[in-house]
């Protein structure tokens, strides 16, 4: 594209023109008539050609619901492709424990229930493959607390399986890191420092048949809870193990568990009268993970707890 210079005016306008439109707009306002604009300086837009992706896009979506519902209800459809009746889910066969009702869920004195899968005399075991452990046992441990195969027998005796001289006793509080156990392990084993309550072991703990166990198993939870309900548990564990001390990990890639933490430890120091700790980790990125404060964290929460002891045994 070049540039014309219009003799008459002066200007300056594009090829595209077959004659100056500044002195074709000046003739129209001197006449008083209106100016018809033209198209000839405009380029003509290409057409897009079609493109295969937008196909190639529904199919895709078309295969992935096909699949969806495959996995969901295969054997539904092929039972009713075939002629035979459907098979009940695992949710809706006698050995399953009673629905919960809406104001149930609401209900923060319903436990959530044990589901488990040994029927020896053709009666559903409320407590599952739990050993000698009975239905009393179970109903005693605090809410969500469920084991599916839990021993007691140490506990019984008042022995413990720690490699190392016990001094104090804590609750371990969020998710570990996993790839830095080593490191977390060494600075208690040092110190003396033994978990005996732990709140990510129990939390998830469940065995359950079919959608609706899971469902009535997993809205306990701790993510699942109040605070109120959280703090509740968390103080019935402490109380059962007797622990000294909590120490809090604020794990980085889960925030809804670790945003609360801070006001859980104001209430743990407040209703139990023990120290809490804190140090920052994440359960997956160990770039997250600073051993140096950790060690320093820990050492200050045995210095709490000793300190807390001896000002016990004064009185």
């Amino acid at each position: 594209m070049s540039m014309h210079k219009c003799p008459k005016c002066g200007e300056l306008y594009s090829d595209t023109y077959k004659t100056c439109p500044f002195c074709e707009e000046e003739e129209a306002l001197a006449e008083g008539r209106q100016l018809k604009h033209r198209s000839g300086g405009r380029r003509v837009a290409k057409k897009k050609e079609p493109s295969a992706v937008g196909p190639v896009m529904i199919i895709a979506v078309i295969l992935l619901a096909v699949i969806l519902i495959y996995l969901c209800f295969g054997d539904r459809i092929g039972a009713m492709l075939g002629g035979t009746d459907v098979p009940a889910s695992s949710s809706e066969e006698s050995s399953s424990p009673p629905s919960i009702s809406e104001e149930d869920l609401l209900n923060p004195d319903v436990t959530a229930p044990v589901v488990g899968d040994d029927e020896e005399d053709g009666s559903s075991s409320a407590t599952g493959n739990t050993g000698d452990l009975t239905l009393k046992d179970v109903e005693s441990l605090p809410e969500t607390l469920v084991l599916s195969n839990p021993d007691f027998t140490l506990f019984k005796k008042g022995e413990t399986t720690t490699p190392f001289p016990e001094k104090y006793r804590v609750m371990f509080e969020g998710i570990p890191c996993w790839p830095k156990l080593p490191a977390l392990f060494k600075p208690l084993k040092a110190n003396g420092v033994n978990v005996t309550a732990v709140v990510y072991a129990p939390a998830f703990g469940f065995v359950y048949n079919g959608l609706d166990e899971m469902a009535r198993a997993y809205y306990k939870a701790p993510n699942s809870v109040c605070i109120e309900q959280g703090v509740a548990w968390r103080e019935g564990i402490c109380r059962d193990n007797k622990v000294d001390g909590v120490l809090v990990h604020y794990n980085r890639s889960c925030k809804p568990w670790s945003g609360y933490m801070a006001e859980m430890q104001r209430r743990f120091t407040k209703d139990l009268g023990i120290p809490c700790a804190g140090f920052d980790g994440d359960q997956a990125d160990p770039r997250n993970f600073n051993a140096a404060q950790y060690e320093t964290r820990v050492q200050g929460l045995v210095e709490a707890m000793e300190a807390n002891m001896q000002e016990k045994e004064a009185k």
